[in-house]
């Protein structure tokens, strides 16, 4: 690698580091006593400054950092991962629980960074119209709707759970369709015809399936 090259990965990897590091101290800022709306609309508002960061439009790769950063901070996918897994969850060592949260994580990450991509406007940021929410206890479901690049408006209901003063989002409803609840049926189905070492597997290897 010539001294070029190492000085513009190095100019990359900052740039990536910059970004994750202003989207998280925004999301700390706005997560701590904030209502589950509010809390999302500074999740995406983050997201959009990074979106429409014309320094980002030619680094894929740093742009799906950046994001890749804030989702760790938004979601529970340890408590997705839970749901998704049903009474197998309990069947399993913490070692192989921990394994599974990393494995589900990278999972769901990619399910909806794909539907975010398609939300993108022509700008490259994410127009998200807020219909309302409801609160039961430490369960939250966000209403909202997300435009798209054909001009359609897709509906998306974000479930989320209170944490200490935080909330997170732990499944996200497309269409009525809850992502949780869909990789739930088709992890059983693997496990009952393969087994939980097929479904890890299958995991580790999404691409070989």
């Amino acid at each position: 690698m010539s001294r070029t090259e190492v000085a513009e990965y190095l100019g990359n990897r900052a740039m990536a580091l910059a970004a994750s590091l202003a989207l998280l101290l925004v999301l700390c800022g706005n997560a701590w006593a904030a209502s589950p709306t509010e809390t999302l609309q500074g999740v995406f508002a983050a997201v959009n400054r990074v979106l429409g960061d014309p320094e980002f439009q030619e680094k894929p790769r740093e742009l799906m950092g950046a994001i890749h950063n804030v989702m760790g901070v938004t979601f529970d996918f340890r408590e997705a991962a839970r749901l998704a897994m049903g009474r197998e969850w309990e069947a399993r060592t913490p070692t192989e629980q921990d394994e599974f949260v990393q494995l589900f994580a990278a999972l769901l990450e990619r399910a909806y960074m794909s539907q975010m991509s398609s939300g993108a406007g022509v700008p490259g940021v994410l127009a998200i119209r807020y219909l309302g929410e409801s609160v039961e206890g430490n369960r939250a479901t966000v209403a909202t709707v997300m435009g798209s690049g054909s001009g359609k408006e897709i509906p998306l209901e974000y479930r989320m759970i209170q944490e200490s003063e935080r909330w997170a989002v732990y499944d996200v409803s497309v269409g009525g369709i809850s992502l949780v609840a869909s990789y739930r049926a088709q992890f059983s189905k693997v496990i009952k015809q393969s087994s939980y070492d097929g479904l890890v597997a299958r995991l580790k290897n999404p691409r070989g399936n």
